[in-house]
This record gives C-alpha cells, structure tokens and sequence, in this order.
C-alpha cells in the first residue's frame, strides 16, 4: 500500500479505483486506499494537509461493511476531540 501512495501526488490522484469515499453523504467524509483485498480507511486531518489512517482490512464482500466505516467515523471524532484539546501524542521513530 505505501508503494502505491508514494508514488502519486496525494489520495486524489489515485482516482476512484484506487482510493475513494464511503462515508454517507450526511457524515464526515472518510476514504478508503484499495489494493485488492486490503482496505485502509482515512480521513483528512486539520485543513486538508495531513491525512489520519484509522485501520485497515481485507475485505471479502463486495460493499464495505458499514461497521467499518462507524469505527473510522469514531477513530476521526476522538483524533478531532484530542487535536483541540492539545491531548494528541506524535511517536517518531
């Protein structure tokens, strides 16, 4: 999966085969990155210049399970909560 981020000029350019939106349209927007099977779910950090991985997974349906996209939906709202509480912990390695 990194090889195929690395080697565009953002999500954007990937194009919806391999990248695009899955939150209904009323709710935050999360993406999910797609090779094959894998899924990564994602959503743009604060002012679109940072993008949040939540999880990921290998898919065996055709539709992406809406319980996936609650817990990125939850992943994105505890980020958010955090980020203006100044409560967020940046690991480097």
């Amino acid at each position: 999966m990194e090889e195929a981020i690395k080697h565009v000029n953002g999500p954007k350019a990937l194009g919806n085969k391999l990248c695009h939106h899955v939150s209904l349209p009323d709710e935050p927007k999360i993406y999910e990155f797609i090779k094959g099977r894998l899924r990564l779910f994602w959503f743009y950090g604060k002012g679109e210049k940072i993008i949040i991985c939540s999880h990921g997974l290998f898919k065996n349906t055709k539709k992406t399970p809406r319980a996936e996209v609650k817990k990125a939906l939850k992943f994105r709202e505890k980020y958010f909560d955090s980020e203006k509480n100044k409560t967020i912990i940046i690991c480097e390695e």
